[in-house]
């Protein structure tokens, strides 16, 4: 009897272990935060599934586990709870934070994040203004180009530049939030600002030196 005690008694404790196990990693993998490295824009279409939406930001690596975090919706009465709209992923977030954003509908959906890489010329820019459906056309490639507008008068340090060179290489390479109704004037001098931010003197100096 004794002997048989024993082992209920060890099965037991067996069956709690993997089980204590099984929740410690749960745990760990809901509060995981991934490292993003470029802005992730998520549109959350009215119908869409939750494990649509899951797997989808799962492939993004916005989260670790689609399976976990709809686990953790069902838990906590939230599946239902999906709200639609345009979701942006810039920071670190845990899979528990990510619920509650997309349960509570805090989002900047007036906003896009675009990422201009190093090495981009305004061509290439202004694809990506295009693919985002920020621009149309040749709008912007207007206003940037040779014969484009002179925005020596706001900005001193395009006044040793050439006027027709438009204003290729002095749209700085970074992360950018601009608003969806954003006209092509308010971007170019979102992107002039930051230029002007990120530029040191050093920089400035060769620039004119160039008669860039």
């Amino acid at each position: 009897m004794n002997r048989k005690i024993f082992i209920y008694l060890t099965v037991i404790l067996a069956v709690l272990s993997i089980i204590a196990g099984l929740f410690f990693y749960g745990n760990y993998k809901l509060n995981e935060k991934l490292i993003i490295e470029r802005p992730i824009n998520l549109t959350v279409a009215p119908g869409d599934s939750l494990d649509k939406v899951l797997y989808t930001l799962e492939q993004k690596a916005v989260i670790s586990s689609s399976f976990l975090l709809q686990l953790y919706f069902s838990a906590n009465n939230m599946s239902d709870k999906l709200k639609a709209g345009d979701y942006i992923f810039s920071d670190a977030l845990s899979g528990v934070e990510v619920a509650k954003l997309l349960i509570s509908g805090d989002k900047k959906n007036s906003e896009l994040a675009i990422t201009i890489p190093e090495g981009y010329n305004i061509v290439a820019i202004q694809n990506e203004l295009l693919k985002n459906k920020l621009v149309i056309g040749n709008e912007w490639m207007d206003l940037v180009g040779k014969s484009g507008v002179d925005y020596s008068t706001d900005f001193s340090f395009l006044l040793d530049k050439p006027k027709n060179i438009g204003l290729e290489g002095y749209l700085f390479p970074d992360t950018y939030r601009f608003f969806k109704k954003a006209t092509p004037d308010e971007i170019t001098r979102k992107m002039l600002v930051n230029f002007d931010k990120k530029l040191s003197q050093e920089m400035r100096t060769e620039i004119k030196r160039q008669g860039k």
